[in-house]
C-alpha cells in the first residue's frame, strides 16, 4: 500500500487509493459540555479555580457533565479553548459578583459603618462561601453558637467542621448538649443545600457585624 504523507497544510491525505480526511472539530457541543472541557483542561493544568464560589445549583451542573463526558478529539478541544480565549479577550471590563465583591473592591474606600449596613441587610459577608469563614473560627467563638441555636443548626455547624474541630467543640460544651447535636447530625442529609447557605450566611453574618460605637471615646 502506497502511503502519501499529509501535508500539515493540506485538507487530506492519501493511503492508497482512499482519501482521508482529517477530523473536524465537534460544532454542536453544548455551552455546558464547552465549560467542562475548559474546567477539565485548567484543573488539569494546576489551575486554582474557586468553584466553590458558584452556586449550588451551578456546581451540581457542571460535576454532572464532566461526569457525562468521555472522549473529545483533539481538533474539537483546541477549537472549544479558541472559543473560550476570544470571549475573554472581548472583555472589556468585569465587576465584582452581588454585593459580596462590590463590598471587596470597595473595601477601605466606604465607611465602616456604610459597609457594615450593607453586608446586614444583605446577608452579605467579606467572603464569597460564609461556611469558609465560620470553620475558621476559633472554638471559644463557636462554642455560644452551639450552646444557643437550635440543636438543627448546631447540628449543620458540627458537619461543616473538620473533626478534630468538631470533636474539642464537642467536649467544650455540656455532654447532654453533645450528644443532641451528635444524635441530630445523622439527621442532617435531609437539609436542603438552600438552608444550609441560609443558614451559613446568617451565621456568619452575627459573627462578622459588630456594633459601631458613634464615639471612641467617652465625653
Amino acid at each position: 500500500m502506497d502511503l502519501i504523507p499529509m501535508d500539515p497544510n493540506a485538507a487530506t491525505a492519501v493511503i492508497g487509493s482512499i482519501t482521508v480526511k482529517p477530523p473536524k472539530p465537534d460544532l454542536t457541543l453544548s455551552r455546558k459540555a464547552k465549560a467542562a472541557i475548559v474546567v477539565h483542561i485548567l484543573l488539569n493544568n494546576g489551575a486554582d479555580i474557586p468553584l466553590e464560589d458558584l452556586p449550588e445549583d451551578l456546581q451540581a451542573t457542571l460535576t454532572q457533565q464532566m461526569g457525562k463526558m468521555r472522549v473529545v478529539d483533539r481538533d474539537t478541544v483546541a477549537h472549544v479553548i479558541a472559543e473560550f480565549t476570544h470571549e475573554l479577550e472581548r472583555i472589556g471590563v468585569s465587576f465584582p459578583h452581588g454585593i459580596v465583591g462590590a463590598l471587596t473592591a470597595l473595601d477601605g474606600k466606604i465607611s465602616k459603618q456604610t459597609a457594615d449596613r450593607l453586608r446586614k441587610e444583605g446577608g452579605a459577608l467579606q467572603t464569597g462561601n460564609p461556611w469558609k469563614s465560620i470553620q475558621e473560627m476559633d472554638v471559644e467563638t463557636l462554642i455560644p453558637v452551639m450552646e444557643t441555636e437550635s440543636t438543627e443548626v448546631a447540628a449543620v455547624v458540627l458537619s461543616k467542621l473538620n473533626v478534630p474541630k468538631a470533636a474539642a467543640l464537642l467536649g467544650a460544651i455540656p455532654g447532654q448538649r453533645a450528644r443532641e447535636i451528635t444524635y441530630a447530625v445523622s439527621q442532617t442529609s435531609g437539609v436542603s443545600p438552600s438552608a444550609v447557605d441560609r443558614i451559613g450566611l446568617s451565621l456568619a453574618a452575627q459573627q462578622s457585624v459588630a456594633p459601631v460605637m458613634a464615639f471612641d471615646g467617652g465625653l
